[in-house]
């Protein structure tokens, strides 16, 4: 978890094709919270990555207050990971028949077919909408405010006065601190934080090869924000932080208030050679290198309403209701919700302050997307980093009503009831083509029919 200080004890709506996405495999060292805000109170997630052995894994996080059991809890991985494979940036696959056009009826008194004695007029039918206190030995500022065992970690919430008292108590109590974390922790002791440490227990069980439970935290705060200052005096390189936030559908897509965001460029025309997730992983190197310090994009934002599409297209189940309730939402799940997937990049110098979060009070429907090469696709997106095509191909399509004569409204109804023509529902008597007879009418029709149910 390289976000926060870790110690080793002694990531236009068409009907495209879905064909990849780009994971987190691909970053050297990534972490990954989910972070839901409702008023001043957040739920914070913290998946746990481990490399090494799961038994030595140790956390120590700042929190605004002393949190109690109904404040700590372990969750789920799935939970964590079906976020992860629901926003990760996608690659498509497209088709023209994807991008047909709306043809209009040229004589639209005929389009629903013939009328019958049940008819009301042509109108179409409506679109459905445990405490303890302790004190710190001899003259040590130090004071365990409460303990708890919580899943397969010991976790005791501590305040301090003196980072030096803080880090002895560590220590002794078998975290791997390193001497340069001491001004980052005063610094936050000076703030008025408290600090979260947990630990595996041996009692647990834990061995190479076993996952540890993501750790989740709640509290109330008038900041919404993450802190990553202190998990940079153990880095020793570029660090990524993916972040899911879950918000209210009024408070829209979040973002990161003190850091600069940057474009990754998207909605171009991959050609497909080697791996997608490393091609992406590159396009976001190339949005970082382009500025000094600390980056950030958005790499997914969608609000998730009941009996409303989800995404386009999925790359893995939308999050229902229980899901989010899980990583701590507590609303109706009539109002639904908004989820944001940010991605964040820094080194340690650049990781000047803890990142701060803002609703921005809108809800964008966005995504990295990419589109799988076809020439025929050159007019509607260009290549990724080649741009426009100097001679693009095009997708071809027929009108199926160029050509055609229509008969008036009177005309038509005096034919349906002279020929008693009685057809099903959306079916269509066509315009008559010169030439043609009355049964050469329904051909076009009932194509654009087909194409509009397909769509």
């Amino acid at each position: 978890m390289s976000m926060l200080w870790i110690a080793w004890s002694t990531a236009h709506a068409f009907c495209g094709t879905y064909v990849a996405s780009a994971g987190n495999e691909v970053y050297n060292s990534v972490s990954e919270v989910a972070i839901v805000r409702q008023g001043t109170r957040t739920t914070l997630t913290m998946a746990n990555d481990v490399v090494g052995t799961p038994a030595d894994f140790a956390m120590v996080v700042p929190v605004p207050q002393v949190l109690d059991a109904r404040d700590i809890h372990v969750v789920d991985p799935a939970d964590m990971q079906l976020l992860r494979e629901y926003s990760m940036p996608r690659l498509v696959a497209y088709q023209c028949s994807d991008f047909t056009p709306r043809w209009e009826h040229p004589c639209p008194w005929m389009r629903h077919g013939c009328p019958s004695d049940d008819d009301d007029g042509g109108e179409g039918e409506g679109e459905g909408e445990g405490e303890g206190e302790g004190e710190g030995e001899g003259e040590s500022s130090v004071t365990v405010e409460a303990e708890y065992v919580v899943g397969e970690y010991d976790v005791v919430v501590l305040s301090a006065e003196e980072s030096g008292d803080l880090l002895t108590w560590l220590d002794a109590e078998g975290y791997a601190v390193p001497d340069n974390t001491a001004n980052v922790l005063q610094e936050y002791i000076d703030g008025g934080s408290y600090f979260l440490a947990a630990q595996v227990r041996e009692e647990a069980g834990i061995g190479d090869g076993d996952s540890l439970s993501p750790l989740q935290i709640g509290y109330d705060s008038e900041v919404f924000g993450i802190p990553i200052k202190l998990g940079t005096t153990v880095s020793t390189g570029e660090q990524d932080v993916i972040v899911y936030a879950i918000t209210s559908v009024e408070d829209g897509a979040v973002g990161i208030a003190n850091y600069p965001e940057l474009a990754v460029e998207d909605e171009c025309m991959w050609e497909g050679e080697g791996d997608f997730g490393e091609f992406y992983a590159g396009q976001f190197e190339a949005a970082y290198d382009r500025e000094v310090g600390a980056i950030w994009t958005t790499e997914y934002a969608w609000k998730l309403l009941p009996q409303q599409q989800k995404c386009d297209p999925c790359t893995g189940p939308p999050p229902d209701v229980q899901e989010v309730v899980n990583l701590g939402w507590d609303a109706p799940s009539s109002q639904g919700f908004h989820v944001t997937r940010l991605h964040l990049r820094y080194s340690p110098g650049e990781a000047t302050q803890d990142i701060v979060f803002y609703p921005s009070r809108v809800t964008p429907q966005s995504q990295l997307r990419y589109i799988q090469y076809k020439p025929e696709l050159e007019d509607r997106f260009p290549l990724c980093d080649g741009g426009w095509s100097d001679t693009p191909g095009t997708c071809t399509y027929v009108d199926p009503y160029e050509g055609t004569e229509c008969m008036s409204e009177a005309d038509w109804l005096d034919w349906c009831a002279d020929e008693e023509v009685a057809l099903e529902e959306e079916t269509a008597c066509g315009c008559n083509e010169d030439g043609g007879s009355a049964a050469a009418w329904l051909v076009a029709p009932l194509a654009l029919l087909g194409i509009r149910r397909r769509r």
